[in-house]
């Protein structure tokens, strides 16, 4: 299961041989599980957001994607499904996960960066 920590700066991501990310944005989005909705085409209800765009092929297939943390407040305790979607060159959209998994958020314990 996927865990990421509240105010981690990247989620890095190692793509399968064969994968060609040249030109592709990748999205990875977190949301609570009761606000998973198919039908919901926006990304209002996400707790966790992530977007690179892939200028070259990365070497070992491997990115980091900058995550933001829009939620001003998140319930630890929810349960959460993240996706990760590539969207093509020619901008078709494909699902990496093959649609929404688990996922859990944890706290963050340290407010002092300049420690």
């Amino acid at each position: 299961m996927l865990r990421i920590v509240r105010g981690t700066p990247y989620l890095p991501i190692t793509f399968p041989a064969g994968t060609d990310l040249t030109g592709c944005t990748v999205y990875v989005t977190v949301k609570p599980a009761e606000l998973v909705d198919p039908t919901d085409l926006t990304d209002t209800n996400a707790v966790v957001k992530g977007k690179l765009v892939v200028a070259s092929q990365p070497a070992n297939l491997r990115v980091l994607i900058p995550l933001t943390f829009p939620a001003t407040t998140i319930d630890f305790d929810d349960d959460f499904k993240f996706d990760v979607v590539i969207k093509d060159s020619g901008g078709l959209p494909h699902s990496w996960t093959e649609g929404a998994r688990p996922c859990k958020l944890l706290p963050n314990v340290t407010q002092d960066t300049d420690l």
